[in-house]
């Protein structure tokens, strides 16, 4: 059986680690917050650090806040890399710069482990349901390692390219998302000023944009 580790049990982490467990895969957790760690007591192994919990998987997912945790959380003293099996495959889902990744993915070729980026969109709603949008960037041969642990959380996984690809598809799709919100928030304001009924005008867009 394929064994899974999540660290970082926050609202996308905590989510995927629900969804992995759902499909059957056998789950390892980690989480500075006991409390974090706790809800996963029946269904998870909880280890001490991500260096545990790296010994004992093949694929890892990390899902915490930014950049700087990644890079503890992967390539510190008790990071994954100071326990991680060779061949294993680390999956970074966190929301951070593509040079980071570079940084943590030469980390991790050094010691035979690959490591991949995966920008996720759906939010903790669709990663508990293993529903999340999964973008992915890194060699077509870590992705593949890494497909138990990616089909566990997403409906839809999209390798994207290179490494760095799946972060900065996010981006863009964040971009074409919030811009669309903007847009309708300025064409509101400009009714508003004129008194044009919001309604009106969302009659005619849903008409003409059909």
């Amino acid at each position: 059986m394929t064994t899974v580790g999540v660290i970082g049990l926050g609202d996308i982490g905590g989510g995927a680690a629900t969804s992995i467990a759902a499909a059957g895969l056998d789950l390892w957790v980690c989480d500075v917050r006991e409390e974090a760690t706790a809800r996963f007591a029946d269904a998870a192994s909880i280890a001490a650090n991500p260096a545990a919990l790296a010994a004992a998987c093949d694929i890892v997912l990390v899902a915490v806040v930014n950049d700087a945790q990644v890079r503890t959380v992967v390539a510190g003293p008790d990071g994954v890399l100071a326990g991680a099996r060779a061949e294993s495959v680390v999956i970074v889902a966190s929301t951070i710069s593509p040079d980071t990744i570079a940084e943590v993915a030469a980390a991790a070729r050094a010691v035979g482990v690959g490591l991949i980026d995966c920008g996720v969109s759906g939010g903790p709603s669709a990663a508990a349901t293993g529903d999340l949008i999964c973008m992915v960037g890194g060699d077509e041969a870590d992705i593949d390692r890494a497909r138990p642990a990616l089909d566990a959380i997403g409906s839809l996984v999209v390798p994207m390219g290179p490494l760095g690809a799946g972060l900065v598809a996010k981006l863009a799709r964040n971009v074409i998302q919030y811009g669309s919100w903007l847009a309708a928030y300025e064409g509101q304001r400009i009714c508003e000023a004129a008194g044009i009924e919001l309604a009106k005008l969302a009659e005619v867009v849903r008409a003409s944009d059909a």
